[in-house]
Formats: structure tokens, sequence, C-alpha cells
């Protein structure tokens, strides 16, 4: 139901402040930037505030002497939803109603990021826990991780690694990953306790080579971080490696 025309007045509703004279719309204070004819749809509901405006006399009085389809009224309602959406209450079949209170709309949340994380999920639990079918039951899982090179050419890292990596898989019950996987770990900056878990390792080897060719060879529980096996000679910590494990 149209209203008899009067002055135009300020209509403020939570942090908006509406000027019906010059039909500009504030937000906090700041000018919120919406379109003409959208203020003109406001400034309708705002004038019946509380009562239902219905289609045709949104339309006949947002749009004076002009003919509009529904779609112009419908796209204009959705711009201000934009920025009042809480306050313009939708009664089907009928019209709109700008309420005294913001209407709580209840907005679907998507739920393909849920689906997103359940892939993730299993996907880590293949990659990085699930036991390949080609891995005898009861192997030790152990990485050799980067050696640290204290002094000396950067190569003697890789030889003394490949050496140990040689020496470790000819063990009965020991699974070795190889020095290509735990490669890519280490050029992403991954701390050796982190790829150990990531790969689902009970023990990792890590070594430092200092002068004079000396090196130090270290077996680490990845769980507790205790040093189960210290050596200085390859073949000794290969056999500490084997008497620990209780490997054969």
């Amino acid at each position: 139901m149209a209203k008899t025309p009067g002055k135009a007045q300020d209509h403020c509703f939570g942090p908006y402040r509406f000027d019906a004279s010059k039909r500009l719309l504030y937000r906090d204070g700041e000018l919120v930037g919406l379109s003409p004819k959208s203020l003109d749809v406001l400034a309708v509901l705002l004038e019946d505030r509380g009562e239902v405006v219905e289609k045709t006399d949104l339309l006949r009085r947002a749009w004076p002497n002009t003919t509009v389809e529904e779609v112009g009224l419908a796209r204009n309602i959705s711009l201000l939803r934009k920025e009042v959406g809480d306050w313009i209450e939708t009664i089907p079949k009928k019209g709109y109603r700008f309420t005294s209170q913001p209407v709580e709309i209840v907005r679907q949340r998507p739920w393909w990021p849920w689906i997103a994380v359940l892939i993730a999920l299993v996907w880590g639990y293949w990659q990085f826990f699930l036991p390949s079918e080609y891995l005898p039951k009861g192997k030790v899982a152990l990485a050799v991780a980067r050696i640290e090179v204290l002094d000396g050419p950067a190569s003697e890292s890789e030889k003394v690694r490949e050496a140990l990596v040689t020496e470790l898989a000819k063990l009965d019950g020991v699974h070795v990953v190889s020095p290509t996987t735990t490669k890519r770990y280490e050029a992403l900056h991954v701390p050796g306790s982190w790829m150990a878990r990531l790969l689902g390792l009970e023990v990792l080897v890590e070594g430092t080579v200092m002068g004079g060719g000396k090196t130090t060879l270290r077996l680490i529980d990845v769980h507790t971080g205790r040093v189960i096996v210290a050596n200085e000679r390859l073949e000794d910590f290969v056999t500490g490696v084997r008497k620990s494990l209780k490997t054969k």
C-alpha cells in the first residue's frame, strides 16, 4: 500500500543512515556506493517499513511512468542485499518487507571443501602410511638422511650416504628408503624428524664427516630422538644396526 507523500526524512537502521531527500546511504558515516535505482527501491521499502510492499506497487513507485519487468526489480534487490541483505525480507508470491530487526539469513556452507579434505586425508594415508603389498611384514623401515660435512668436499656426503644405503639394504628385516625419496624432502627443507614421520619410519640414520675423512654415523629412534647406535667405522656401524634391530 502506498503512503501519502510527506517530508522526506532520514532512516537509521543498524550502522546505516539513509538520507531520503538526497537518496544517499551511509554506513558508519561512510557513503555506500549503490546505483540510483537501487536507492529508489530502498526508499520505497523504508517508507513502508515493517509492511509488505507488493512487487507491482514497488515497481510503480520506484519506476514511475516506466514499464519495467520484474527481473529489473530482482536485480536491484540483489544489489541491495549485498549491502543490507539482513534487513530485507522476501515474502513469497507477494513482495518484500523492510524489517524492524535484521532477518538472520542462514547461508548454506559449500560442501566441496569437506570433500577436498576427505580426498587429501585418503591420499595422505595412501601415500605416507599404507604399507606396500610388496614389502614383507615385520621389516624395520629406515632412511639415510643427508650426511653433514663439517670439513672436506661436499661430494663426500653423497659418497658416504650411498655406501650406507648399499650396506644397510643387505640386512634382512630392514627396508631402506630410496635416497631419491629422501632428497625430495630435503629439497623442500623438511627436517629429518618430520620426514621420518611422514614416511612412517621407526629409525633414521644420520652422520657427520669431519676433517681427515673421519666419519661419525648415528642410528636415531624417530619417536624418542634417542641415539641407538653411534660408530665411526661403516662396518662397525652396520654390525651395530643389525644387532640393535635384531636382524639377521
